[in-house]
């Protein structure tokens, strides 16, 4: 086996001081007893060894000093290349790192804090990363503060959420927090803050998702035996019709309502259906332009001349997969909730266009598959929705419009565009206006 080589006697920063120890004394008894051996054999005059002797005591004096020196620098040389190792290790981390006192003021941080925070590393010396993190979470965050700093060498983690600075908009880190107060290399509190954003979205909208699903799974169910009775009841109603036709009394206008009631019924089935995804739907390849602007004629009869209309479509065509009528109803819809937000008038508009989305982009948004998408992009500045109501606005049943709204409009235009293989999302700001941006695969034959 072959013997390490020299310098890594000095890689261990415990071991390299006794390493130190031994090796100088080895050389300095081999040069003691060999030269002393070799003298006596070689000089023969007691003078003449005593002046020998005195040249060998400055001789070892210079070497002495050569070795140490040479010992030295080759471990000051190893100390160095452990924190060239540590500090590269740092600054190419994703995590940021901070080195702070027991006030939370930051004595140490990484490069990766123009990435985590938008901020550069040389700005946040000095400053307290308690003022970051946001109010909701700060009592939480001193409580796990105080637990940490008050004993040494203890550990503690811990989720908040603190601004970035350059576009004020709040990130949620991952924190892992250990007390080195008591270590005089660290002296303070090492905090590693990684950026968990992205992932805590990513598994609200894959918990929406399956919050969805479960509500088309019930909704289907419901649906299901809600049909099974109506078609007991229209049935009987339209027998009993024709029956007293020809009786001595006409109860047939009673029966007329219940049979609108119950076809009224029928209808709230089938939309239900079509947000569970279970009803059917024929597909054909469509350019989706002439859908969108015979939508849109159809919408100047139904918003009033308060709201102004426009339409932008002046896009190459773009060919789609899709059963028109169900893409009108969905618009339609979106129509019919941007009239109802802009009750004094406004601005509507709706946009065609293409767009290339990416496995990265398909992945953040949470959408489909890489590929060609045509974008219908519905825009108004009506009332806008607060945040609290963003993640219940696609559910069945669920409505801003207070008895006035069935809470179904923006379920099935849901239901439709998921049933299209498509994505449909939502921003919304109150006083603002609501967006809805639909994206439907492009027509793979029209390539």
């Amino acid at each position: 086996m072959a013997l390490p080589r020299f310098r890594q006697w000095f890689d261990d920063p415990q071991a390299s001081p006794r390493r130190i120890a031994l090796f100088y004394l080895a050389v300095g008894a081999a040069w003691i007893v060999l030269s002393d051996r070799l003298l006596a054999l070689v000089v023969a005059s007691p003078r003449v060894l005593t002046d020998v002797q005195t040249v060998k005591g400055w001789l070892w004096v210079g070497l002495s000093a050569l070795l140490i020196y040479a010992l030295v620098a080759e471990s000051l040389a190893a100390l160095r290349r452990r924190e060239g190792w540590f500090r590269a290790l740092i600054e190419q981390a994703q995590d940021l790192v901070l080195v702070v006192d027991s006030m939370t003021a930051v004595r140490y941080a990484s490069p990766s804090a123009r990435d985590v925070l938008g901020r550069d590393a040389a700005t946040l010396i000095g400053t307290r990363c308690v003022d970051w993190v946001h109010p909701d979470d700060q009592p939480a965050f001193g409580q796990a503060w105080e637990q940490l700093r008050a004993t040494p060498g203890a550990q503690a983690q811990f989720e908040l959420r603190c601004r970035q600075a350059h576009d004020a908009a709040w990130r949620v880190l991952e924190i892992a927090a250990r007390n080195l107060s008591t270590d005089p290399a660290v002296g303070g509190i090492v905090v590693d803050a990684r950026d968990i954003t992205e992932r805590r979205r990513l598994e609200h909208h894959l918990s929406r998702v399956e919050h969805l699903e479960a509500l088309g799974q019930l909704s289907a169910g419901v649906a299901h035996d809600f049909n099974n009775v109506l078609s007991v009841v229209l049935a009987n109603a339209d027998l009993a019709r024709s029956e007293s036709s020809s009786g001595p009394t006409r109860p047939s206008g009673l029966l007329d309502d219940v049979i609108a009631a119950a076809r009224g019924g029928a209808q709230m089935v089938t939309k239900l259906l079509g947000f569970s995804r279970q009803a059917a739907i024929v597909r054909a390849p469509h350019e989706l332009g002439p859908i969108v602007e015979e939508t849109v004629g159809l919408a100047r009869r139904l918003i009033p001349e308060t709201i102004e209309l426009q339409l932008d479509a002046d896009t190459p065509p773009a060919w789609v997969s899709v059963d028109a009528t169900a893409i009108q109803q969905m618009l339609l819809n979106l129509v019919t909730n941007a009239r109802d937000a802009m009750p004094g008038g406004g601005r509507f508009a709706v946009e065609l266009d293409g767009v290339s989305l990416d496995e990265t982009t398909c992945e953040v948004q949470g959408g489909g598959g890489a590929g060609a998408y045509a974008r219908v992009t519905v825009m108004d500045t009506g009332k806008g929705n607060p945040p609290e109501f963003l993640p219940h606005i696609f559910d069945p049943f669920f409505s801003t419009k207070g008895e006035g709204g069935t809470g179904l409009g923006l379920s099935v235009s849901y239901g439709i565009i998921k049933n299209h293989r498509g994505e449909i999302r939502l921003e919304s700001k109150v006083g603002v206006g609501t967006t809805f941006t639909i994206e439907l695969p492009l027509w793979k034959g029209a390539e």
